[in-house]
């Protein structure tokens, strides 16, 4: 009982140590990426008078908007580096989104966005890129999902699943709020009836 006990820990090491050497792979190959792709941009936003955030969420987006890199993103960030999403998967949607409340618009438009079709279901993913924190991303999450969920029942007549990810590049730790309820504190009695909305920060 003893060996097996060690050969399975041992087992286990190595599936721990595999998956960090992934994670270690999978960061380092996307950061010296996106900084030849940020330090391309600044040159070019130092040119227009631009800012560095604007240029820094526009190397994301170009670099991430091909599909083998949106996938490897979204298996790396999601699944732990299993292939769960293939780039001959993924299908071009559009970002813009809005809807009509009374007469009002309500309009917003994702950094990124892709259907991941598999057979007959199809699921949206969208990536929002920051390089600075920002202390409501839950609820800026919440309405971007909310109005994909409502153009997909539209366009599709049917509920597609709807995931977001916030790829964070800035140079401090990311200390916003990672849920909703975390936002504002809520009366335990409450709590259970106000639904939480989190948001997933790589």
């Amino acid at each position: 009982h003893r060996k097996g006990f060690i050969s399975q820990l041992n087992y286990t090491k190595g599936i721990k140590c595999k998956f960090l050497y992934f994670c270690v792979r999978f960061c380092r190959f996307f950061v010296n990426n996106i900084n030849e792709e940020i330090s391309f941009m600044d040159k070019q936003n130092r040119f227009d008078g631009g800012d560095d955030s604007c240029s820094k969420d526009l190397a994301c987006k170009s670099f991430f908007s091909l599909n083998e890199r949106f996938a490897d993103l979204l298996n790396g960030g999601f699944y732990y580096g299993q292939q769960r999403i293939l780039a001959h998967e993924l299908r071009e949607v559009d970002t813009e989104l809005g809807v009509q409340v009374k007469g009002s618009s309500v309009w917003r438009r994702r950094d990124l966005m892709k259907g991941h079709c598999k057979g007959d279901s199809m699921d949206l993913v969208g990536v929002e890129f920051q390089s600075t924190v920002d202390m409501i991303m839950p609820l800026r999450t919440m309405v971007y999902d909310a109005l994909t969920y409502q153009k997909a029942y539209d366009l599709y007549n049917r509920i597609c699943p709807v995931m977001t990810m916030c790829l964070y590049t800035g140079d401090r730790k990311w200390n916003g709020h990672r849920t909703l309820h975390k936002m504002k504190e809520i009366d335990c009695e409450k709590s259970e009836y106000v639904p939480d909305y989190p948001v997933y920060v790589v």
